[in-house]
């Protein structure tokens, strides 16, 4: 039996999942909720509701950003604002990374202010800070306790 107005399953979603218990059948202003799955933020309304015989407008499931202990130790960076070692951000949003002590931004390295885009952060990459300068390759470097160092630079020409 079809009643006139209403809808048929609602539609699906991807990476997000109806709340409620799905029924084959729903009348008119009877409405759903979606949710998204892990690590998806949703974009748009969670309540979808069978109007004149069709679903409203389904919400989006998009990737979010993951920033993690392994990916910030892997280009030697720390988030600026935060004491966290997780985070997760939605797409568009911006994130703003700073270099680990002792170490310096690369001098081909993206802005430390990066967006999620489509689920991916484009990391910026720090390198350690060098502490000798050029006046000292190849030349002795005394240490305590009578330990002698003879620094040597390989530079790619």
């Amino acid at each position: 039996l079809w009643l006139v107005g209403g809808c048929g399953c609602p539609p699906a979603v991807d990476n997000g999942d109806i709340v409620d218990t799905p029924k084959a059948t729903y009348v008119q202003s009877e409405s759903v909720t979606y949710q998204c799955q892990n690590l998806y933020i949703m974009e748009g309304s969670a309540r979808v509701t069978c109007q004149n015989g069709r679903w409203s407008q389904t919400p989006t499931c998009r990737v979010a950003c993951t920033a993690n202990e392994e990916d910030m130790r892997e280009h030697n960076i720390r988030l600026r604002w935060s004491n966290g070692n997780k985070i997760y951000s939605e797409d568009g949003n911006t994130v703003e990374f700073v270099c680990l002590r002792g170490y310096k931004p690369h001098p081909n390295s993206r802005s430390f202010r990066i967006n999620c885009v489509d689920g991916k952060f484009d990391f910026p990459v720090c390198i350690p800070v060098c502490i000798f300068s050029e006046k000292y390759y190849n030349s002795p470097i005394y240490l305590s306790l009578s330990i002698y160092l003879l620094y040597t630079s390989i530079s790619n020409h």
